[in-house]
């Protein structure tokens, strides 16, 4: 890998010896682009810029072709892992890789590479919360570092005045940011999850084969959270008496979430699961299938189910331009169309009033109701707090912060931005 990045570095010298200009074209439309599999090209002074998708090699053959021997080919494309950049030199496809979103993840994406801590890179997800804030009016925010945009404050997160006692309680994205940051800034921690694995509501969202991105940023937090220093105590239930003997000056609770079921008939019947649990693979699904709620994790679990050859219909109670909108902008049309592609039906403005042994009757607008037929009914209406196991923890210590969805049910994105900024400050 060293000598793959010191050929590029040897590239850029002696095209800028050349007086040669490297044109990086960056922004939404390119997003776009690259997400929908089309490529684009321009010629300045000699060298060739492509934006493409490396995983449709047709359109990348076809880019390659085009290039002249005598003439460089950067590419600007979704790759943000020095391992991609190293099998799109070895197979020919560029000689020079320009990553922008993976900058973002991980300012020091080059320089671990170059120490050979490519472990240690915070990968990107690509899910474009960079792009659409800034376009928002809003400053640069990453989903998955908390510290972009925010360099002049925390560049260097300052040692504390006194080190604490820290006990986090849950072992989800929120809980391992929280000891990750506590621990790097000296606090004594002890981390507390039920399970007898770390990843919470990641690993819901990891589980589908397309969200590879997302498998290994979970796969890099829970190897930062066990290297962190933190000791872990997995497959224990926190309760009031070990709380007391660990005697914390800070309590931090993360324990999540858990599904909303609608108070309607049939909703505990035998063929209704949860979106989660078939997700994981905890729940097996017939063919045909009726998914209730078009968020993101409805439509994720959809998509999943058709590519399996499942004929899947999602319903809804709101119009289909207001569906999916816990997505980025990208992620919402790109997924809204590999929806269409494999021929998930979507039947928007119905309330779900009951659940029957055949399927589920819904409502519309109008007040007609219908009969819809399916095998299963997958459930994704979101989630509520664990508020009432929350309180089971006021008075144990003087210090408590209450994060994550068991505060109050959002984002990945808002689960890591919270516990930092707690511990950062603590």
């Amino acid at each position: 890998m060293k000598q793959f990045l010191a050929f590029v570095r040897n590239e850029f010298y002696h095209i800028s010896r050349d007086k040669r200009t490297i044109l990086i074209l960056l922004g939404m439309p390119i997003v776009q682009i690259i997400i929908f599999g089309f490529a684009i090209t321009t010629e300045v002074k000699n060298v060739r810029v492509a934006v493409f998708d490396p995983s449709k090699d047709e359109v990348t053959q076809k880019i390659i072709d085009k290039i002249d021997a005598n003439e460089y080919m950067n590419v600007i494309t979704r790759i943000d892992n020095p391992q991609d950049i190293q099998t799109t030199f070895k197979e020919g496809k560029a000689d020079i890789v320009a990553m922008g979103r993976a900058h973002i993840a991980d300012p020091e994406l080059v320089n671990k590479t170059l120490r050979g801590e490519t472990d240690n890179i915070r990968p990107c997800l690509r899910c474009n919360v960079c792009g659409e804030k800034p376009r928002d009016f809003f400053p640069v925010r990453c989903a998955v570092n908390p510290s972009a945009g925010r360099e002049t404050e925390y560049r260097y997160t300052p040692r504390p005045e006194k080190k604490k006692r820290v006990v986090v309680i849950g072992g989800g994205p929120a809980g391992m940011e929280a000891a990750i940051t506590a621990s790097s800034r000296g606090h004594k921690v002890v981390l507390y999850e039920e399970r007898d694995e770390l990843g919470g509501a990641l690993r819901m969202a990891a589980s589908p084969a397309f969200k590879s991105d997302m498998k290994r940023f979970m796969e890099w937090m829970i190897r930062k959270t066990i290297n962190s220093g933190a000791q872990i105590r997995l497959g224990i239930r926190a309760g009031k008496d070990a709380i007391k003997d660990d005697k914390p000056d800070v309590l931090i609770v993360a324990i999540g979430a858990e599904p909303l079921i609608p108070d309607i008939p049939g909703a505990k019947g035998p063929n209704v699961v949860w979106a989660g649990d078939v997700d994981t693979g905890q729940a097996a699904t017939g063919e045909t299938i009726l998914v209730a709620g078009a968020g993101l994790t409805g439509c994720e679990t959809a998509l999943m189910l058709s590519r399996q050859g499942k004929k899947v219909t999602i319903v809804d109670i709101l119009p289909e331009t207001d569906i999916v909108k816990d997505a980025t902008m990208v992620v919402r049309t790109a997924l809204l169309g590999m929806l269409h592609e494999n021929n998930v039906q979507l039947v928007n403005e119905v309330r779900l009033d009951a659940i029957t042994r055949k399927g589920a009757r819904v409502t519309d607008r109008a007040g007609n109701s219908a009969e819809m037929h399916a095998d299963t009914i997958i459930l994704s209406l979101g989630v509520r707090p664990l508020r009432e196991r929350v309180e089971e923890f006021r008075g144990l210590a003087k210090e408590l912060h209450i994060i994550g969805d068991c505060a109050r049910p959002r984002n990945l994105m808002s689960a890591i931005h919270e516990a930092f900024n707690i511990t950062a400050e603590m």
